[in-house]
């Protein structure tokens, strides 16, 4: 009699911890399950729409420390609820808060020399090592430079580029226009490691451009940018007149060659893009905008 009370005992007590068990898995499984759903579906603000696979890919092959797929969410709600309190601790030049009235529908960037040094070709292999460090103005680490083996050189973005860059991001202004990469590369494959480095942590450069056209060969044919415009216009479906480009014109003066094929507005940015060099930019294009205007 005592061994089966012991034993009714011992169900009754088992009966109770599944019991007490079922509502915690439930929680667990709700917790799981509800912000990827939401993430999947609810919440996909249009300010990451070029947050590509590739991208994703990218980072998961490098095995950074943080996953852009994942993160998108917190990401938004962290900038977007403090980008103006950001916007002053990251940005020191005076006319990045004078903008011209008008901006461009696409702003296109080169890459070499003018957001990264060194140029990918001065490399003696892949950049394939996520170096991990201050991404400037006390915002945070990130993904700050790639490196060519633990000891080798590391590509990481002019300290003003990175401004720029930031600004862009943060700025309500630009929530509308698109961004492109364009780049006579000779190994393509350098530059799309490179964009894994992080503007802020979790925001990669390579999330930040809705086209990338990078290489030299095949259909992208060097040594100037005209096939790589022909196909951003088609693709983008933007007019020539509507896009502002920036390239350092150290070795050829792509943005004279641009300009006088097509009609785009350029600047040059021989020290890397800065925020005058880039103000400055814009500024020409109001112009043209104007001049076109004009009866």
């Amino acid at each position: 009699m005592r061994r089966r009370r012991m034993t009714m005992t011992r169900n009754s007590s088992e009966n109770r911890a599944m019991t007490m068990k079922i509502p915690v898995l439930g929680c667990i499984i709700f917790m799981t399950l509800v912000p990827t759903y939401l993430l999947s579906t609810l919440w996909r603000p249009d300010y990451f729409k070029n947050v590509l696979k590739e991208d994703v890919e990218l980072a998961q092959h490098l095995s950074l420390p943080r996953g852009m797929a994942a993160d998108i969410l917190p990401i938004w709600r962290r900038y977007r609820s403090h980008r103006k309190s950001l916007l002053r601790q990251i940005v020191k030049h005076p006319d990045a808060f004078s903008l011209p009235a008008v901006l461009p529908e696409l702003i296109v960037f080169d890459l070499d020399a003018t957001l990264w040094w060194p140029e990918t070709y001065r490399l003696s292999d892949s950049p394939s090592l996520a170096l991990l460090g201050s991404l400037g103005n006390g915002i945070g680490d990130g993904v700050m430079g790639m490196q060519v083996s633990p000891n080798g050189p590391i590509v990481t973005l002019f300290p003003w580029a990175r401004e720029v860059l930031q600004f862009i991001f943060l700025h309500p202004r630009f929530e509308n226009v698109k961004f492109a990469a364009v780049s006579t590369s000779a190994f393509p494959s350098y530059s799309y490691l490179c964009l894994a480095i992080e503007l802020l942590p979790g925001v990669t450069l390579g999330s930040m451009f809705d086209y990338k056209f990078i290489g030299e060969t095949g259909d992208l044919d060097g040594p100037w940018l005209t096939n790589h415009f022909l196909k951003l216009r088609d693709q983008s479906q933007t007019p020539f007149d509507e896009i502002v480009f920036y390239d350092d014109g150290l070795w050829r003066d792509q943005v004279g060659k641009i300009y006088s094929t097509f009609g785009v507005v350029g600047q040059t940015t021989p020290s890397g893009l800065s925020m005058e060099t880039f103000v400055l930019g814009l500024e020409k294009f109001q112009q043209s905008v104007q001049e076109r205007n004009i009866p």
